[in-house]
């Protein structure tokens, strides 16, 4: 559906930011450091290699309630989550699949 998409949202603090990219041929979820001009990747998870079947609009980027875990939504499901000490959970999106992500840190968000 995409040849490129790029999404983020950053926590209030303004110090890390969850951001998601694809290129069309391969999606990631990254962890972002913010507290410093360079910025830096602090960890990824591998979202699905190939053309994605979801557009940007499918796309969402949201911190759960107390700002301690950052997650990835794909078409209204949670997929990935970063935890803000770098803890990954999820990703290896498939269309008709279920993400690694326990029920207790889904109901975080």
């Amino acid at each position: 559906m995409s040849s490129g998409i790029f999404l983020s949202n950053i926590r209030s603090k303004g110090d890390i930011g969850g951001v998601f990219e694809s290129d069309g041929a391969v999606s990631y979820f990254y962890l972002y450091d913010l507290s410093n001009e360079q910025g830096k990747v602090l960890s990824a998870i591998h979202v699905q290699s190939g053309v994605p079947d979801f557009s940007d609009t499918e796309i969402e980027i949201r911190w759960n309630l107390n700002e301690h875990a950052v997650g990835l939504y794909i078409k209204g499901h949670l997929w990935a989550v970063f935890s803000s000490n770098g803890a990954k959970y999820g990703g290896n999106y498939e269309p008709d699949g279920d993400p690694n992500i326990s029920a207790e840190l889904k109901s975080s968000f």
